[in-house]
């Protein structure tokens, strides 16, 4: 067989090689530009400051947010695979006003931690020439742009606490 054969070598570092590579190609294990890149196959484009976790988040539920575009449960759908409990509701069902609807914030369990992350998905689930007003329903001091890890810190020095209600 002689010349047909490669030689163990090659083989070896052939291995090494796809070994190296294919979790880059990966939207599970892939990390930094890679995962940039796997992002904008599918039209998906990362935050300011957004994790890798938070992109990779975004770019799993892509299929699930483009299949259902446009219609109210693939918003309820798609805000759900990115960490958002949601509930939209058309406010003027069977008037003129038939575009505007209201996406009510429930609940958010931080992975995507980009406001603008959260605004940009509901542009594009919305349904084409309608208006979104969304409606929070979390806690103060729950939903802002600082990270996670970070203390806690007031937005109003203390000012509103005798206004915020107590649980």
């Amino acid at each position: 067989m002689g010349d047909l054969e490669p030689p163990d070598a090659d083989i070896g570092q052939g291995r090494a090689t796809l070994v190296e590579i294919i979790p880059l190609l990966l939207v599970e294990t892939a990390s930094g530009a890679w995962l940039d890149q796997l992002a904008r196959a599918r039209q998906i484009f990362r935050g300011e400051g957004e994790s890798d976790e938070s992109l990779r988040t975004r770019v799993l539920a892509a299929h699930e947010i483009k299949r259902k575009g446009g219609t109210i449960p693939g918003m309820v759908n798609g805000l759900a695979a990115i960490g958002y409990g949601v509930q939209v509701d058309e406010a003027f069902k069977g008037t003129p006003k038939w575009s505007h609807f209201v996406v009510k914030v429930f609940t958010w369990n931080g992975l995507v931690e980009n406001q603008g992350v959260f605004y940009s998905v509901v542009r594009i689930l919305k349904p084409a020439h309608t208006r979104a007003l969304i409606e929070s329903y979390l806690m103060p001091a729950t939903w802002d742009d600082w990270n996670l890890d970070e203390p806690e810190r007031c937005l109003d020095d203390g000012d509103l606490d005798s206004w915020l209600p107590t649980a």
